[in-house]
């Protein structure tokens, strides 16, 4: 974040006034901007104003919804360890087994890929295995059996529930249209900063590069956060290093 955010603003900035130092010595007279053209140089102004705040809290919003559907999701993994206790000793093990792996390979393979865009498969093994061993009828099961079985089925549905709301968050982001609008709109902007008037002075020129800067700034900020679960701004791994803890402090 910090990288892309002095390379997005030092760039909008140096470019702006040396283009505004360029035309300085190179017209003897400031270009007089006519009515028409000083309309819509607000209206786009405007209009780009509009467009980040809305993309900003937007895109605040889905990173605050993510982060919740990882806790719903870390939450229902704490709570499914719990529930298999009270299965028979080998199936508790082998279910709580099966949990820790599922944790595990959410950290280590699903993030790095989902933080690329991408979704790995692995992650599925352990929940297979968690299907199979809590959905999967025992012959002889007695009524206590059966129901300590889906009460722990139970916590295993909303442990699935939460995963698929968390891919869900990670495929959402602003459409590259709107990325594309923004874009160009704050393009028109530093363009007509830079070419409308001649600026006098060190003072001005600094006031120049600072407007500059801080639309790079907005631009680039926009884009980090875009995708919930993927660049700088985005929503980590903790709550399911937590529950990893937590499950050590537990036990099998």
């Amino acid at each position: 974040m910090l990288f892309s955010s002095l390379l997005a603003t030092l760039t909008c900035a140096a470019v702006v006034m040396a283009i505004a130092l360029f035309l300085k010595y190179r017209r003897p007279e400031p270009p007089q901007m006519s009515s028409g053209v000083n309309f819509a140089t607000r209206s786009v102004i405007g209009f780009f104003s509009l467009t980040a705040a809305f993309l900003v809290v937007n895109a605040d919003t889905a990173l605050s919804d993510a982060r919740s559907t990882t806790f719903a999701e870390a939450a229902a993994l704490h709570e499914a360890y719990w529930a298999a206790g009270i299965l028979p000793s080998g199936q508790r093990k082998l279910v709580r087994h099966h949990l820790r792996e599922y944790a595990e390979s959410v950290i280590y393979d699903e993030w790095p890929k989902l933080r690329k865009g991408q979704l790995d498969v692995r992650v599925q093994d352990p929940s297979d295995e968690l299907r199979r061993e809590v959905f999967t009828p025992v012959v002889g099961e007695t009524g206590n059996q059966l129901q300590v079985r889906r009460q722990v089925a139970e916590q295993i549905g909303e442990l699935y529930d939460a995963r698929r709301a968390r891919l869900a968050e990670a495929a959402v982001s602003v459409p590259p249209s709107v990325l594309l609008v923004l874009v160009g709109s704050s393009a028109v902007i530093l363009f007509t900063l830079a070419t409308a008037g001649r600026v006098n002075g060190l003072r001005e020129l600094l006031i120049l590069g600072c407007v500059a800067a801080l639309l790079g700034f907005i631009v680039n900020l926009v884009f980090e956060l875009n995708h919930p679960l993927a660049g700088d701004i985005s929503v980590g791994t903790d709550a399911y290093s937590e529950v990893l803890e937590r499950f050590r402090q537990i036990g099998l």
